[in-house]
């Protein structure tokens, strides 16, 4: 079944917006999983029209999607939500470092973008970038045309 929805980085409480809950270490028990099951549940209630569970633990995600009236997007939340997001620079590669333990990479784009910085910013500072080839130019004739007008100007 295929649901349509709008996602609203607006923060917690705004009804009919979206709603985060950051669980990230949040569920390593059933304690903490009924917390987070009962807050997705008083979010609804409160008129979220979606959710964005991250760093849930897949079983309680999975419990709040198939309970839940509102489609359930999760980032590192398992497969049982309605829809996943990513950060794109994990997908990318771009990250360096330590990533979340949910985060995959499609790519690694992080090297070639940082060498691609590098040598712009190394042409810029020898005078090489812009040149000639890569900046706009007038057509013949005009500058000189330019050049007779301001010195009869000043």
């Amino acid at each position: 079944m295929h649901r349509f929805f709008k996602l609203l980085n607006v923060g917690v409480g705004m009804a009919e917006e979206l709603i985060c809950c950051n669980a990230r270490r949040l569920c390593p028990g059933g304690g903490e999983a009924l917390e987070l099951i009962a807050v997705a549940e008083q979010m609804i209630q409160a008129g979220a029209s979606s959710l964005l569970i991250e760093g849930a633990a897949a079983e309680v995600a999975e419990i709040i999607t198939k309970g839940s009236e509102v489609p359930v997007i999760g980032c590192g939340s398992g497969p049982g939500c309605d829809g996943q997001i990513l950060i794109v620079h994990d997908i990318l590669g771009l990250t360096q470092g330590a990533s979340p333990k949910f985060a995959k990479s499609y790519g690694n784009l992080g090297k070639a973008t940082i060498d691609a910085f590098t040598n712009y910013a190394k042409q810029v500072q020898a005078g090489q970038y812009p040149d000639k080839e890569h900046s706009y130019h007038m057509k013949a004739g005009e500058f000189e045309r330019l050049q007779g007008r301001l010195k009869s100007s000043f």
